[in-house]
C-alpha cells in the first residue's frame, strides 16, 4: 500500500495509519472518526456559547448608549427649562393655590 504513494509522502501515510489503528483499538465502533465527531461537537458548543456572549457584549453596549442618550436629553430638557424660565413662589407660601406657573414653561402647555 505504501509503495502506490510517492516516496516523500510515506512518513506521514505511515503515522497516519497507525494513529487510525491506535484509534480503532481504543474504539472498535468508530475508530478516530469518534475523535473527530467529539471536536465537531466541541466547536459547535463553542461557537454556540461564543454568540452568547458577543450578543451579550451587544446588549450591554447598547444600554449604555440608551443611558447616555436619556442622559444627554435629560441635561437638554434642563438646560431649555433652565433658560428664560422662572417661577414665581409667593414669599411665606404654605398654600398650594398660590402658586402660579408663568406662561413661558414650554413643557406645561
Amino acid at each position: 500500500m505504501l509503495q502506490q504513494i510517492p516516496p516523500y509522502l510515506r512518513e506521514q501515510t505511515a503515522n497516519s495509519l497507525y494513529f487510525e489503528a491506535q484509534c480503532r483499538i481504543q474504539d472498535p465502533v468508530y475508530g478516530c472518526v469518534g475523535i473527530i465527531s467529539k471536536l465537531y461537537e466541541e466547536i459547535r458548543n463553542t461557537e454556540t456559547e461564543l454568540a452568547q456572549i458577543q450578543s451579550q457584549i451587544t446588549c450591554h453596549k447598547l444600554k449604555v448608549v440608551q443611558a447616555n442618550n436619556n442622559a444627554e436629553t435629560n441635561m437638554n430638557l434642563l438646560s431649555t427649562v433652565g433658560t428664560g424660565t422662572s417661577f414665581q413662589i409667593p414669599a411665606q407660601s404654605t398654600n398650594p393655590t398660590e402658586f402660579q406657573w408663568p406662561n413661558q414653561v414650554p413643557w406645561f402647555h
